[in-house]
């Protein structure tokens, strides 16, 4: 039998301007939301953190998905990956 598993916490979520839009993204869950004001995609996301998990829950594709993303269990719950840092890289690329 299964033990019970619990996945609770904080993720980072990265907020940024896209046209007229906030997009609020979240690498750890591999999930994106927007909305019309930062407020709006903030909670345009926390509904969407649930539809997914009650997708993968009912589909019973949890621990796949979870580890698929770099997730892993520490004493019976779900640790997400660990965010080490964020900065701006100079890219060039021919678009031709």
């Amino acid at each position: 039998m299964k033990m019970p598993m619990r996945l609770e916490g904080n993720v980072p979520v990265v907020f940024f301007k896209e046209g007229n839009q906030i997009v609020a993204y979240c690498h750890a869950l591999d999930l994106s939301t927007c909305g019309a004001t930062k407020l709006k995609a903030e909670k345009a996301f926390a509904k969407a953190v649930e539809i997914l998990f009650e997708e993968v829950v009912s589909m019973g594709t949890t621990e796949e998905f979870l580890r698929g993303l770099g997730w892993r269990i520490v004493r019976n719950q779900w640790v997400a990956p660990i965010f080490v840092g964020q900065k701006s890289e100079k890219i060039s690329v021919a678009l031709v």
